[in-house]
C-alpha cells in the first residue's frame, strides 16, 4: 500500500491594509489538505468615538478568499465568513475558528484575532484525503486575499481606527504521496458565492444551482446593515424538476443544524450529505447531472439594508 508524508508548513505573512488585495503564491510540491488564514494585531479607536461591532467583527476584514490556478481556474472564491464562523470545523463555540475583537471605549487600544480554514480535504468525511487538492497539474497557484475596510466592522462609522498594525499569516497542512499514481484524489472541493439584495420581499426568488457536479452544501448569512438577522429568510426549496431535495422553513433548518452544531443568528446551512457531526460520505451528496437544471428557491422578507449571502460547496470529479 502506498504511503504518505503529512507536513505542516508556514507559507507567508503580509501586512494588512484596508480595502487592498494581497496575492500569495502557494508551493506546488504536495497535495493541500488545508490553508489556514490568520489575521491578528492591534488598533486604536479615535478620540470621541466608542466602538460598536457588527456581527462578523474582525472576520469582516477578510472580505474575500480566492484560490486560482494558472490565472484562470478558480477553485475557490468566497467571503471570509464562510471559512470562519460558518466553517465546517466550527461545531460549537469552543472549537474551530476563533473570532475575537475588542470593543473598547474611545481612544482606547483594541485587538483582533480571527482564523479562517480553507479545507480541501473533506474535513468531516470518512475518507478525507479523497479530496486533497493536487497542484502538480498547474504551473502556478495563487491565494488572493481581499481585505475589507475598517467600516465593515462597525455600526458607527466614527469609530473606524486610524492607527493599526495587523498581520495576515498563511499556513498549510499538506500531504506528499510516496506513489502519486496510486493515490489520485477522487474529487476537488469547489466553493462559489452569490449575494442577494433583499430590500424588497420575494416569496419565490429563484437562482440556478451549479450543474454537472455533486452539490454538498449551501451556506447562508443574512444580515441587516451588517448585523445578523433570522427575520429575513422564511423558506428554502432546492429542486431539480420533480426531484425536490429540500423544502422547509428557516425554522426547520435551524433545528436540523442543531443536530450537529450550535446555531448562530443569521446563519443557515443546507447540507445534502450530513446526518451527524462525523462520518460524512461524499456519495450521499446531491449528484446533479447535465442537462438538468437544479433550482434554489427562497422566500424572504425584504427591507432597507437587508442582504442574503450564500456560498455553494461542490465536489468536482477528477
Amino acid at each position: 500500500m502506498s504511503g504518505q508524508i503529512r507536513t505542516q508548513q508556514e507559507i507567508a505573512q503580509r501586512a494588512f491594509a484596508p480595502s487592498s488585495q494581497v496575492t500569495i503564491e502557494i508551493p506546488r510540491m504536495a497535495d493541500i489538505e488545508c490553508l489556514m488564514i490568520d489575521l491578528a494585531g492591534t488598533f486604536t479607536y479615535p478620540a470621541g468615538a466608542a466602538g460598536s461591532l457588527k456581527t462578523l467583527k474582525g472576520q469582516a476584514l477578510i472580505q474575500r478568499v480566492e484560490l486560482v490556478g494558472d490565472g484562470k481556474t478558480t477553485i475557490c472564491s468566497v467571503p471570509g465568513w464562510s471559512l470562519g464562523v460558518a466553517s465546517d470545523r466550527v461545531l460549537d463555540p469552543v472549537s474551530g475558528a476563533n473570532n475575537s475583537m475588542t470593543n473598547p471605549a474611545a481612544n482606547a487600544a483594541g485587538a483582533v484575532s480571527t482564523q479562517l480554514y480553507l479545507d480541501f480535504a473533506q474535513f468531516d468525511g470518512i475518507r478525507p484525503k479523497d479530496s486533497n487538492l493536487r497542484l502538480s497539474g498547474f504551473s502556478y497557484v495563487e491565494l488572493r486575499i481581499t481585505f475589507g475596510a475598517w467600516a465593515d466592522c462597525f455600526t458607527n462609522a466614527a469609530s473606524v481606527p486610524t492607527v493599526f498594525a495587523l498581520t495576515l499569516y498563511v499556513d498549510a497542512n499538506v500531504t506528499t504521496e510516496l506513489n502519486p499514481a496510486e493515490t489520485v484524489p477522487r474529487f476537488v472541493v469547489k466553493r462559489t458565492s452569490q449575494i442577494i439584495s433583499a430590500e424588497a420581499s420575494n416569496s419565490a426568488f429563484q437562482t440556478n444551482l451549479p450543474v454537472g457536479n455533486v452539490l454538498r452544501a449551501i451556506k447562508f448569512y443574512s444580515h441587516i446593515n451588517g448585523v445578523a438577522s433570522d427575520a429575513i429568510i422564511n423558506k428554502l426549496v432546492a429542486r431539480n424538476g420533480i426531484d425536490t431535495r429540500v423544502s422547509g422553513s428557516a425554522r426547520a433548518y435551524r433545528n436540523r443544524m442543531r443536530g450537529w452544531r450550535d446555531t448562530q443568528t443569521g446563519f443557515l446551512e443546507i447540507d445534502f450529505a450530513r446526518q451527524s457531526r462525523q462520518g460524512v460520505l461524499a456519495s450521499n451528496a446531491w449528484a446533479v447531472k447535465s442537462p438538468a437544471q437544479p433550482i434554489l428557491e427562497l422566500d424572504y422578507t425584504g427591507g432597507a439594508g437587508r442582504v442574503i449571502e450564500m456560498v455553494t460547496t461542490e465536489y468536482v470529479g477528477i
